[in-house]
This record gives C-alpha cells, sequence and structure tokens, in this order.
C-alpha cells in the first residue's frame, strides 16, 4: 500500500502501528514536500522496511485534475465552466519556477526521491524542467525521481 500524500505527523503514527505488528501488508510513505524539508524526509528515508513499513521519498502536487479542470494547461480549456475567465487554463500550486527547481534539487542533493504529480502539460513542463536542473546541478546515476498522473502531454 502506498501512502503518496502523508503529514510528518503521520509518519511517527505509521511506525507505531507498523512496530505493533498492525500491518498485514507492506505500507510505504511519500512526505508532501511542502510541508516537510527535503533533508528532514532524508532521515527518515530507507530503502528497506521496517515492520512492513517505510518512507519512500517526498511528494509535490503540482496541479490538480481534469474532471474539476484544475489540471495546469499551456492553453486555455476548450470550453470554460461558468465565473472564469475565457483564458483560465488551469494552475500550478507552485507558480515560481525557480521554488519548484530549489525543492526538486533539494531532494537530489539529499539523494533521496521526489514523486511529482503533474496532470497538465503545463505542469508537466515545470516537473521535467525541475528534475532536469537538479540532474544538472547533482548529477545521479540511480534515479528514483518519478512523474505521477500525466495525463495531458
Amino acid at each position: 500500500m502506498l501512502e503518496m500524500a502523508a503529514t510528518p505527523k503521520l509518519i511517527d503514527p505509521f511506525k507505531a502501528y507498523a512496530a505493533a505488528g498492525k500491518l498485514d501488508l507492506d505500507l510505504s510513505a511519500a512526505i508532501l514536500a511542502v510541508r516537510q524539508p527535503a533533508t528532514e524526509t532524508a532521515k527518515q528515508f530507507s530503502l528497506s522496511y521496517q515492520d512492513r513499513f517505510r518512507v519512500v521519498g517526498g511528494k509535490v502536487n503540482l496541479d490538480g485534475g481534469s474532471p474539476g479542470r484544475t489540471a495546469y494547461l499551456r492553453e486555455p480549456y476548450f470550453t470554460q465552466d461558468a465565473g472564469v475567465t475565457a483564458d483560465y487554463r488551469g494552475y500550478s500550486s507552485i507558480t515560481k519556477q525557480q521554488d519548484l527547481d530549489e525543492m526538486v534539487t533539494s531532494f537530489y542533493e539529499a539523494k533521496i526521491p521526489i514523486f511529482i504529480h503533474a496532470l497538465g502539460d503545463a505542469a508537466i513542463d515545470q516537473a521535467i524542467h525541475a528534475v532536469t536542473t537538479a540532474q544538472k546541478t547533482h548529477p545521479r546515476e540511480d534515479i528514483r525521481q518519478q512523474l505521477i498522473h500525466l495525463q495531458v502531454f
């Protein structure tokens, strides 16, 4: 099982539950990068399970989804919902590319994975830029970064 939006406060209860032998299956958690810096997540990260639990890295949600029209697109949505401007194209949770670049780079520097939810093509562009920047700054051969939920590209 995978918890891809864990807050830092969830990790200790997960560990306690695991230590008590209450997990019947493996549980992995990715900690929200906006809630905890990479240096802290690195202290909890593990390549192996301890009592069927492990922290697998960090997570960034760049945009939302297509059903709710919150995926971040390069071009405006073909049809607009009532009450939105004609140029509405969704939005990114991180508006400055440099902020995302620095966040992803911090995970590269800490040598732990970061999972990036990017559904819309503009969000995918942001994610690719951030990963490319991080790889140039802290080159790695064993890269476990993932872009997840890619839908529009």
